[in-house]
């Protein structure tokens, strides 16, 4: 670029210097843009328990806290997940699902931290157990 040739020639001046205004403008303006902000989305966990005719697979379940668990009565009779100790149900209070028939799913949040039992209420020797850590 001539400068000489810019100074004698005002329209082509203005044109350059205009130019050079609006790139300063644009390169300001990205620079000072805010930078986005990061939303964090909750991750929902699902933990997946299927109940079967021999019993819960799988039988000990270790969880974060916030986990979904999801328990699937994939056999062919009556089911119904609830805390120990039978007959109370005292461990885990809100773990009792209403009785499930085949293909049915019951979901708990497992949000107290520690080790908790529960059977079928159906049949009280079908067992598993919750490890639910921070």
């Amino acid at each position: 670029m001539n400068i000489s040739r810019l100074t004698r020639n005002p329209v082509a001046l203005a044109t350059t210097v205009l130019a050079l205004v609006l790139l300063a403008a644009i390169v300001i303006g990205l620079v000072s843009m805010p930078k986005k902000e990061k939303i964090s989305v909750p991750v929902h966990r699902a933990a997946l328990v299927s109940i079967t005719s021999k019993g819960f697979v799988p039988a000990v379940l270790n969880v974060k806290a916030g986990t979904r668990i999801v328990w699937t009565n994939t056999d062919q009779t009556v089911h119904q997940i609830v805390s120990n100790p039978h007959p109370t149900h005292k461990d885990l209070p809100g773990l009792k699902s209403e009785i499930l028939n085949k293909d049915q799913t019951y979901e708990y949040m497992a949000d107290k931290t520690g080790s908790f039992g529960y059977h079928d209420e159906m049949n009280p020797v079908i067992n598993g157990r919750i490890e639910i850590r921070n």
